[in-house]
């Protein structure tokens, strides 16, 4: 028996921009209405509306976050989030280089080789010479 087809009514698509704003995927969304993951991706093909209401809440809720962000970031009150923005927003990172030289800034002396001799025992075979 065929299933029938799920059409969301305004209502409930009002629901799912808000769910997606809210940050729930498409699995959770579908679980949320109680239809199947292909049932809601077949409603969103179909409903130009549906479509437009899932990406317009992801899109607010990026909006929102992004602006609270940056609100953080620039108050001057919040020195995690000010470098957290400039990590990700403007390519700043924590990096450290030590260099190593000689007196007054010259290249270090380059060390010879350390020799290594192995002295194997004889085992009386020097006896038999």
């Amino acid at each position: 028996m065929a299933s029938k087809r799920w059409k969301p009514d305004e209502a409930q698509i009002r629901q799912i921009r808000a769910l997606a704003a809210y940050g729930l995927n498409q699995q959770q969304i579908a679980g949320f209405f109680g239809v199947s993951e292909p049932t809601l991706e077949v409603a969103i093909k179909k409903d130009k509306a549906l479509h437009h209401a899932i990406q317009k809440g992801r899109a607010e809720a990026l909006a929102k976050v992004g602006e609270t962000a940056y609100k953080m970031a620039t108050s001057g009150k919040d020195t995690a989030m000010t470098i957290f923005w400039l990590k990700c927003k403007m390519g700043f990172k924590d990096t450290s280089r030590v260099e190593h030289s000689g007196p007054n800034g010259e290249p270090l002396p380059q060390a010879a080789a350390p020799q290594v001799i192995v002295t194997l025992p004889d085992n009386g075979r020097a006896a038999k010479k």
